[in-house]
């Protein structure tokens, strides 16, 4: 062999070396995963909520999960929810607690007897009984979205039960209704009401006018507006299923969409949470990633975590923090993720 060629192949296997280091030595997150043999009910969760206890509330496929920091407790149909799936879950701000299911909604009494900690409400529209999500407002009104239309959560004059009366949403434009399929709800710093469906954003502002937002999805994909979110200099964020977007501000109360990280290739962003040393958590199709926006918020800088740090499964839905301040990833097909505060991004 030449001295050339010497020279060449042992540059290469240098290379392929170092490349092999730099994998082995991708950032391994400290992590802890849950599953039945922890008394963890389900591989897919929905949605994930800290009470005012410290409590985590898991809303799964297989039931209603809570974890006290030391085990999990799960309701089903057996205590009195009328499906064992959960779609939402919400402590409001006066101490109920509610969950959302694909019959109604369901309050829990925790003081109840075992079969008996439910009682479910119910809209009078059939389709409406479906409930995707649920939201308590700064005025302590419990809005929900369900498959047909936005419906406010209201406790009957004799204060004995509880009504879900539909809310108007008739656009502003003088166009055909909205699609009813409401699948996220945020309210932003100046009251508006964002409202997320498959196809489409929408605002209902306070005086009851509302807009339509759209954007043209690529051939066979939809464009569901997941989430919606406010950073702390009042700039407003979607997940979507075409990746982040902003809802900047135009003349007067208008606004229009922008993309600011829209890859080529597909990723659904399905959650959006505040990371309290600057930019946001995001639970994406392809793992967890960290999103720092530039001073403009027109793009940023991201962090991506896959399986290659030890995530035990790549479709991450759901974000919370527990008291200690551990991140908790609940999945799509992987059931949830403990992640230890220290070690990671601080």
């Amino acid at each position: 062999m030449s001295s050339a060629n010497a020279f060449r192949a042992d540059l290469s296997c240098r290379l392929v070396l170092a490349l092999s280091t730099l994998a082995a030595r991708a950032e391994q997150l400290p992590i802890h995963t849950y599953g039945p043999a922890d008394g963890f009910p389900s591989k897919t969760v929905e949605a994930i909520t800290r009470d005012s206890r410290g409590f985590l509330w898991f809303a799964t496929r297989e039931g209603l999960a809570q974890f006290d920091g030391y085990e999990f407790r799960t309701y089903g149909k057996a205590n009195g929810l009328p499906r064992d799936a959960v779609a939402d879950f919400l402590e409001t701000r006066s101490g109920i607690y509610w969950a959302a299911t694909a019959d109604g909604v369901a309050k829990f009494d925790p003081y109840a007897p075992p079969a008996r900690k439910f009682t479910v409400y119910r809209p009078n529209r059939p389709v409406a009984r479906r409930i995707h999500v649920l939201y308590e407002d700064r005025s302590a009104r419990v809005w929900c979205g369900t498959e047909d239309g936005l419906f406010l959560l209201k406790e009957s004059k004799d204060k004995g039960s509880w009504l879900l009366d539909p809310v108007p949403l008739n656009l502003d434009s003088g166009q055909a209704p909205i699609d009813p399929r409401i699948s996220s709800l945020f309210e932003d710093s100046h009251g508006n009401m964002w409202m997320g469906t498959i196809r489409a954003l929408y605002v209902r502002r306070r005086d009851g006018r509302v807009s339509e937002f759209q954007v043209s999805p690529r051939e066979g994909y939809d464009f569901q507006w997941n989430a919606i979110s406010e950073d702390s200099e009042g700039r407003l964020w979607a997940g979507t299923g075409f990746g982040l977007w902003r809802i900047l501000p135009k003349e007067s109360d208008q606004y229009r969409l922008y993309p600011v990280f829209v890859p080529k290739r597909r990723l659904i962003i399905w959650s959006i949470r505040r990371h309290p040393a600057g930019g946001f958590w995001l639970g994406t199709s392809a793992g967890l990633m960290h999103w720092t926006p530039a001073p403009d918020g027109r793009s940023g800088e991201k962090r991506a975590f896959t399986q290659a740090n030890g995530l035990t499964h790549s479709d991450v839905g759901a974000i919370a923090t527990d008291r200690e301040e551990n991140l908790w990833l609940g999945t799509t097909g992987g059931g949830v993720m403990r992640l230890a505060r220290n070690g990671f991004i601080t």
